[in-house]
């Protein structure tokens, strides 16, 4: 199933939050380097060029992330590549880490359904086994400072 899937634009609610998703990729690469990553790990990377509108009264979020979810199945060469241009909005005086720690959980939800659904399978034939949301507004305070 190595490929590129776009995905149709989509509105989403996260509890006071609103996500515009639009023209979203998913890449599957069936074969990463293992020299990169020599050690089975529910390695994810998230990477972000976010601008943060809006302060004090709420907030906006614009731009691109890409998480990147290595398998954690008996198959770890398998990933998958979540390529999301986004618009989020919060109401209230909420911090931009916590926002953006609420969407990045989001897409981890999304990307296990996305995975079940096209039922996406490794080399061995087992489904994808999604890493855990291991992430907390800490992890993005570096990059979303108040």
């Amino acid at each position: 199933m190595n490929g590129s899937y776009d995905i149709a634009p989509f509105d989403a609610a996260i509890e006071d939050i609103h996500l515009y998703c639009r023209k979203m990729v998913v890449r599957v690469y069936e074969d990463v380097l293992l020299d990169v990553f020599p050690a089975p790990s529910p390695y994810t990377s998230i990477y972000s060029s976010i601008n943060v509108n809006g302060l004090p009264e709420h907030k906006d979020l614009i731009g691109s992330i890409d998480v990147f979810f290595r398998n954690q199945g008996p198959d770890d060469r398998m990933a998958l590549l979540l390529e999301i241009p986004v618009r989020v909005h919060a109401n209230g005086d909420t911090a931009a880490a916590d926002t953006f720690c609420k969407v990045v959980q989001f897409f981890f939800g999304w990307a296990g359904e996305w995975a079940k659904e096209n039922d996406l399978r490794d080399s061995s034939g087992q489904r994808f086994v999604m890493p855990a949301f291991a992430y907390s507004r800490a992890h993005f305070e570096q990059a979303f400072p108040q």
